[in-house]
């Protein structure tokens, strides 16, 4: 790699640690304003399950720091850090514009999420960095993390069983529910939906 590139890269992970730290900071203070503050004038913050428990976005100071104060509370933001396992910071042009974009990891009440961090470095309004665009999404729910690695089964219960049951019969006993009813969640209420409902709602309905 040229000296320049890595002075690029260098510089890319300092600037965006430092404006990581600020940011952080003021979720742990539950400050809405201060991070209202902190977008451009244009800029959006778009969240994914992990503040709103929606899919929603909101743009403009007003919107942003309304949305902030709604939900800070609710979500219990903290850990907000550069995200190690990512692809790190760099600097870069879109739309004409001079950014900085990278990664952040955070935790909420309700489990772990990642951040997507668009800087814009030209704002009119500021010399120093503005968000020209967050995202914030929820990667996982805590309690109900997916059983990979460290978390995946190991089939030593299996060893142990003295019952004579393999898994593969367990796993057909529960996917021909014998013993409870199926739990569905139906999205979406157009006819196909209702139609798939109203047994539900009404037991008796035929």
């Amino acid at each position: 790699m040229k000296a320049l590139e890595i002075n690029n890269v260098a510089s890319a992970a300092g600037e965006f640690q430092r404006w990581t730290v600020q940011f952080a900071a003021a979720l742990e203070r539950r400050d809405a304003p201060e991070l209202a503050a902190q977008f451009a004038r244009d800029g959006h913050w778009k969240d994914l399950l992990s503040f709103t428990w929606e899919h929603r976005t909101f743009s403009g100071h007003e919107s942003i720091q309304a949305a902030f104060a709604a939900t800070l509370d609710y979500a219990r933001p903290t850990n907000f850090h550069v995200a190690p396992t990512r692809t790190p910071p760099r600097f870069q042009r879109r739309s004409s514009k001079e950014v900085l974009e990278g990664y952040c990891d955070f935790d909420t009440r309700f489990g772990r999420g990642t951040a997507f961090v668009r800087l814009l470095l030209t704002a009119a309004e500021s010399p120093e960095p503005k968000l020209w665009l967050l995202l914030t999404t929820l990667q996982a729910l805590t309690g109900y993390e997916e059983r990979i690695a460290q978390r995946r089964p190991t089939g030593n219960e299996f060893a142990l069983n003295k019952s004579g049951v393999s898994w593969r019969e367990q796993r057909e006993s529960r996917r021909a529910f014998a013993d409870r009813d199926p739990e569905v969640i139906v999205v979406g209420a157009g006819q196909a939906g209702l139609t798939i409902a109203a047994p539900s709602l009404h037991p008796n309905a035929s």
